[in-house]
């Protein structure tokens, strides 16, 4: 049964993890579902999102701005959820979803009687402020669904009897995988402080007397970028690692490298340790909260390290480096683990519960 489906985010013109998981979404629900989608971007005025997106899929920009005045942000959330309300009448939408915690605080005061909400969660349970904690325990049971992204962030639910677990799917089918003979490894992401790039270049001043000959490139803008810079200066890392722009073709980079950290503090998910093994590379990751442990099999296709623990990361760089039998099995395994992470699997999911809260409705 096709459906109208909503889907409201802040900005879906910004560089970021749920932007792009929310085009591939879009994607995959005009795709292979033959839905109708319009995404609901409130905080911009015009403007394409940085990921590929179908022609198919309809973007309203709502232009809201953000207000540090409490009476004045008040006002503008009361004008969005009436704009929110008369869009989804015209468009005689079926099903809303919300993408993070604020955003589906307000969904609940939209208006249609027949309206299916659901509240997706992609940050981590302990991301929140106390508040914003607080206003999702008395919010969120009251949604047809919440859907998360990890087993163990749903341990975190049990206030909700309607929460449910549904990962994201790969961004891209790989068009081929890396032969794992380029001396490079890579990391990718927002430049911010939760993503643990000071903490990768930290590890490799550790072992840089061992691994001089392999280059290590982190491909991403953010507002940490000059301090990771300066820190390479200071641990005479120019010649190692790399500070890369991000750029749209991630894929190609991954092929044409061998293997991929992760040092994020904490995750959501980790959405390009997806990427990263559907061009079969092995991964190695922090074991942070609270996705890497649903992605990567510990001593099967990459490497969990405890979280935090520098000496660990280091370790694991080097354990991989010096074994280049271990970086091909574990690249070979991470290639056939990646299918319970494909559209198809994950779109499913989605379908399956779209169509239990239609019949509920």
């Amino acid at each position: 049964m096709k459906k109208a489906i909503a889907i409201v985010c802040s900005d879906i013109t910004q560089l970021g993890g749920i932007e792009r998981v929310i085009c591939n979404f879009s994607e995959n629900l005009v795709r292979l579902g033959e839905h109708r989608v319009i995404i609901i971007s409130i905080n911009s005025d015009a403007g394409a999102p940085f990921y590929d997106l179908s022609p198919e899929v309809m973007i309203i920009h709502l232009d809201v701005k953000n207000s540090s005045n409490l009476l004045s942000r008040c006002f503008s959330y009361v004008g969005m959820v009436k704009k929110i309300t008369k869009l989804c009448r015209d468009n005689s939408v079926d099903i809303i979803l919300g993408t993070d915690t604020r955003l589906n605080v307000l969904l609940l005061f939209v208006g249609g009687r027949k309206l299916v909400k659901v509240a997706c969660e992609h940050n981590n349970y302990n991301y929140a402020t106390f508040y914003t904690s607080l206003a999702r325990r008395i919010s969120h049971p009251k949604f047809d669904a919440v859907v998360l992204l990890t087993k163990k962030d749903y341990a975190n639910y049990g206030f909700c009897k309607n929460a449910t677990v549904i990962p994201n799917s790969i961004p891209f089918s790989a068009k081929r995988l890396s032969d794992l003979k380029h001396n490079v490894i890579i990391s990718a992401g927002r430049l911010e402080k939760v993503k643990g790039f000071d903490i990768l270049i930290e590890a490799v001043s550790l072992i840089k007397n061992e691994c001089d000959d392999w280059e290590f490139r982190i491909f991403g803008d953010g507002v940490e970028k000059e301090n990771l810079v300066t820190l390479i200066g200071k641990k005479n890392l120019e010649g190692i690692v790399k500070m890369m722009p991000a750029v749209r073709d991630i894929e190609n980079e991954y092929c044409n490298s061998s293997i991929y950290v992760l040092p994020s503090r904490q995750e959501s998910f980790g959405l390009v340790l997806l990427e990263a093994k559907s061009c079969g590379l092995p991964v190695i990751s922090f074991d942070c909260p609270n996705g890497p442990a649903d992605i990567v099999r510990d001593g099967v296709d990459g490497i969990l390290v405890e979280n935090g623990n520098v000496e660990a990361l280091a370790q694991a760089i080097l354990k991989l480096i010096k074994d280049p039998y271990m970086i091909k099995k574990y690249g070979q395994e991470s290639a056939k683990d990646i299918e319970r992470f494909s559209p198809k699997c994950i779109f499913e999911m989605w379908e399956t519960l779209f169509n239990e809260l239609m019949r509920k409705r």
